[in-house]
């Protein structure tokens, strides 16, 4: 039970006051849906940060049930992200990348990999708070099919 507690530390206190200016971190949020089953997923997102720009993203959420099961299962994300100023608190960000399905647990571990597209809106609020809504569509390879993971999330956005 220790390792999601040092996990969530790690990702509301060291993770944000390491990155540079331009980025944003945010904890998210949300369902990932596919074709044999539904799961909640919690986890953090960093992207660009500053509206009109191109750069590097990474999310990783992790599935929370599996953890009472003694697993580690998560979902991640590497991106090239580009962010568009619709208004003056509010971005578009759209992304495409590799993913991986992975996990650990019982003695061993593996992972699926593939690709994802995805968009999201960001709301700034007054100071360092705003707000994100997204949505990530990911197709992972497995030895003989392929499976498609769709999510939804939102997030709080607390550094940007």
């Amino acid at each position: 039970m220790r390792t999601p507690l040092l996990l969530a530390t790690l990702f509301v206190v060291v993770i944000p006051t390491r990155l540079p200016a331009q980025s944003a971190v945010s904890l998210q949020m949300g369902a990932m849906t596919g074709e044999y089953a539904s799961a909640f997923e919690l986890g953090v997102r960093v992207s660009p940060a500053r509206a009109n720009t191109v750069g590097l993203g990474f999310s990783f959420d992790v599935i929370p049930q599996f953890l009472s099961e003694g697993a580690l299962i998560g979902l991640t994300d590497l991106s090239l992200a580009g962010t568009i100023g619709v208004a003056r608190e509010v971005r578009l960000e759209l992304r495409a990348g590799g993913s991986a399905l992975v996990g650990i647990g019982g003695g061993g571990a593996g992972a699926l990999g593939g690709y994802h597209v995805g968009g999201g809106v960001v709301f700034g609020l007054n100071g360092p708070v705003g707000l994100r809504a997204d949505y990530t569509w990911r197709h992972l390879h497995g030895f003989e099919e392929s499976l498609a993971l769709p999510s939804l999330t939102i997030g709080l956005v607390l550094h940007h």
